[in-house]
């Protein structure tokens, strides 16, 4: 699983690619489970709008991939 989370994170922080990440999820429940982890979502929002985001505070947000898609940039929304 670790390197499978590494692959997903190298291939987020190398193109942005969240649909490739949504599509991957799709594969099965071990994919969706490793396209889910905070530290890929953290790495590209992080890279995204640089440090200004690391707090994930109530009422919004509650993690780092639902802060990627909500929050305003140039990528392209991914379903939920």
């Amino acid at each position: 699983m670790e390197i499978v989370i590494y692959i997903l994170r190298w291939v987020m922080s190398q193109h942005h690619d969240a649909r490739s990440i949504d599509m991957c999820s799709r594969v099965c429940r071990g994919l969706y489970i490793c396209a889910r982890d905070p530290a890929i979502w953290r790495d590209v929002s992080i890279r995204t709008w640089g440090l200004d985001c690391s707090d994930l505070v109530a009422p919004g947000p509650t993690t780092w991939r639902q802060l990627y898609l909500e929050r305003p940039s140039n990528h392209q929304p991914v379903p939920s």
